[in-house]
């Protein structure tokens, strides 16, 4: 099998599967006729308002709440696993806090973050990062943790310090399954962004879905959840192939 044939296994089933969802929508419509669109013709919306200044406009919005929030989530959330997950004293006293955290559902959060950040882009980023450094934090403390201890007696063995172990053997150890945590992370942190602007902003791809929803424009609420779905499965796709590309 060559390179080429390896990476498209990797990266081929989210989209095989989103195309067979979107094929079996548009023959239940044609089925079984309904007055909700069926694919082609939200696809048809989506072009229109891909022709517009202000979709591209909230898609920016949504884009830099997003990267931000994911970024955050990412340097903090691996940080806390590097350090929680390499000491059993921290582990004791912080992990059983964080997964507390993380069982509250977020949306109930949502009048403290208002009162804290106000309305615009803070309230994004901050129910992004709500959403996606828990799951950084805790797959990474597991990975860290489960670092083969041949590695670090050889670090010992070494005198390697704390930083050169760090970045010598613990992270080239974990660094393929990061990939698969960060899967999980840009997703979540997709969806708090999403949430954010749905409830405390102006602009962005979530508060133009929620818009349309109260006008009952549904030609327009699916066409933006169909960019987010290609613009998930995009990321999805992209993260797949580092991830295969660091296994082989």
């Amino acid at each position: 099998m060559t390179a080429i044939q390896a990476h498209f296994r990797a990266v081929a089933p989210p989209v095989v599967l989103m195309g067979a969802v979107l094929v079996l929508w548009q023959v239940a419509c044609w089925a079984y006729p309904h007055p909700e669109p069926g694919p082609v013709s939200v696809a048809a919306t989506l072009l229109h308002l891909m022709g517009k200044a202000y979709f591209w406009h909230n898609a920016a919005a949504t884009g830099r709440s997003f990267l931000l929030a994911s970024g955050i989530s990412i340097a903090v959330g691996g940080a806390l696993g590097l350090l929680i997950g390499s000491s059993r004293l921290l582990s004791w006293y912080l992990a059983p806090l964080l997964m507390i955290f993380q069982t509250v559902p977020k949306i109930t959060l949502y009048p403290i973050v208002l009162e804290l950040f106000g309305l615009g882009m803070a309230p994004k980023v901050a129910f992004g990062v709500m959403h996606g450094v828990i799951p950084v934090y805790f797959i990474t403390s597991r990975l860290v943790a489960g670092v083969r201890k041949v590695l670090l007696r050889s670090a010992r063995v070494m005198r390697l310090g704390a930083a050169e172990r760090f970045y010598f053997v613990i992270v080239p150890a974990i660094l393929p399954d990061m990939i698969a945590t960060l899967r999980v992370s840009v997703a979540l942190c997709l969806l708090g962004v999403l949430i954010g602007e749905m409830f405390a902003s102006h602009s962005g791809l979530g508060f133009m879905a929620v818009n349309a929803i109260n006008l009952g424009d549904t030609p327009v609420t699916l066409a933006v959840g169909f960019f987010l779905a290609f613009m998930a499965v995009g990321i999805n796709t992209l993260l797949l192939y580092c991830e295969h590309k660091l296994r082989h």
